[in-house]
């Protein structure tokens, strides 16, 4: 019979690298203990783990030689031991495993939170970086639009300027070099060869207007692209007259023709009998200053940076007041040509379209005021039609009720 037990005295003894004890078993006794190591060569045993086992050896083979059935229970006894110390070892080694795996679980959710973490400050230096990069971005395009626009401020200021320059050198050298066009002339009148600025009629003795346009048109630009200073201007000398010469401004060169040129869409005239005409709707002067005729100088001039036009007589400007219409022209006319017309056999003008002109004389403070105050009133406004209409009734009134006053006053003291 053969039994196997640690060199052990007691279960809590035994360990996994302890050798195996066979014991042979003759009859009712156990003759022999051997102690059977796993590898002999590798044990770690000392000499005094050794002796200690052998004289534990040595008790359990004297216990041996007692009675079959105490040896039964020994044997038994051992089996039993054995098999617990197995069991032992099998459950230490899964607790071992258990630890082992437990520790490896805490070192794993230890390593996830520190990555958890590390991913985390990634995410927010990424978030960091991506908000510098668009402030950056938007720095940089805010600026780059800045530059931009003040350099098409800049260009587009620059050509404004150019452009305005321009029109305002051509303008200078239209003013100078400016007359009356051959080509745009009726056939009753002739233009004389000085300069192209004296017109006569020689033609028809038909009474009728004939009419002759000037070369080159007054270029009209937007309001604010005007100097408050700029202007043109040009005047007439009428040397001889019978009984009607208009002067003025109109948008659209026309064949000429017996055709009253004034009365025309677009037209801006005044007439020597003081009516002045505008847009086919005509007034007449408040004044005899308004009319003019032979051996008078007359001027027609246009406010660039206004719109507006006015005329001048023998250095006398003449605002709307004197002449009872406010002409305005119109934002969507781009140009107006000079023109004049003469009605009757042996009229004739002189031309001077710049730049020596008649000294003009200011406006009085009163002229202002009235000026100013009729470029608030419609064209030809009934206001003005009422307004004389009740100056009328009032001195009507007055005059009768001194009349009244007057008689009774006689009476009185004379009957």
């Amino acid at each position: 019979m053969s039994l196997s037990t640690g060199s052990s005295s007691s279960e809590d003894d035994f360990t996994t690298d302890q050798p195996e004890i066979t014991a042979e078993v003759n009859g009712p006794s156990i003759t022999s203990w051997t102690i059977i190591t796993e590898n002999p060569t590798e044990t770690d045993c000392s000499a005094q783990q050794q002796q200690q086992r052998q004289q534990m050896m040595n008790k359990m083979l004297a216990l041996c030689h007692g009675e079959s059935k105490q040896q039964k229970v020994m044997a038994q006894h051992i089996l039993l031991l054995q098999e617990k110390i197995a069991k032992l070892e099998e459950e230490k080694e899964q607790q071992k495993k258990k630890n082992e795996k437990y520790v490896s679980a805490d070192q794993f959710i230890k390593m996830e939170n520190d990555h958890f973490a590390l991913l985390k400050r990634i995410s927010e230096l990424e978030k960091q970086q991506l908000k510098q990069q668009k402030q950056q971005a938007e720095n940089g395009k805010g600026k780059y639009a800045s530059e931009k626009f003040t350099k098409l401020h800049d260009d587009q200021q620059q050509t404004i300027e150019e452009e305005t320059n321009g029109l305002e050198k051509r303008q200078q050298q239209k003013m100078l070099t400016n007359g009356w066009d051959a080509n745009f002339c009726h056939s009753d009148l002739e233009i004389i060869c000085n300069k192209c600025l004296t017109v006569h009629h020689n033609g028809d003795l038909v009474h009728g207007h004939r009419s002759v346009y000037a070369k080159h048109p007054i270029l009209l630009l937007k309001n604010d692209q005007n100097d408050s200073t700029n202007c043109f201007y040009f005047e007439i000398s009428i040397k001889t007259m019978k009984n009607c010469v208009a002067v003025g401004f109109t948008a659209q060169r026309q064949v000429p023709s017996n055709a009253y040129l004034y009365a025309l869409n677009g037209t801006y005239a005044w007439l020597s009998d003081g009516i002045l005409w505008k847009n086919c709707s005509f007034t007449k002067g408040t004044c005899r200053k308004c009319s003019y005729g032979a051996g008078d100088t007359v001027g027609c001039g246009i406010d660039l940076a206004t719109r507006k036009i006015f005329f001048t007589k023998n250095g006398i400007r003449l605002d709307s007041a004197d002449l009872r219409l406010y002409l305005s022209i119109p934002s969507d006319v781009g140009q107006l040509f000079p023109f004049v017309s003469l009605c009757d056999f042996d009229d004739k003008i002189e031309t001077n379209f710049g730049p020596n002109f008649m000294p003009i004389s200011p406006r009085s403070k009163i002229s202002s005021l009235i000026y100013e105050l009729s470029s608030h009133i419609p064209t030809t406004s009934p206001l003005i039609e009422l307004t004389e209409f009740l100056i009328i009734i009032f001195f009507g009134l007055a005059a009768g009720l001194f009349i009244v006053f007057f008689a009774i006053f006689t009476k009185k003291h004379f009957f």
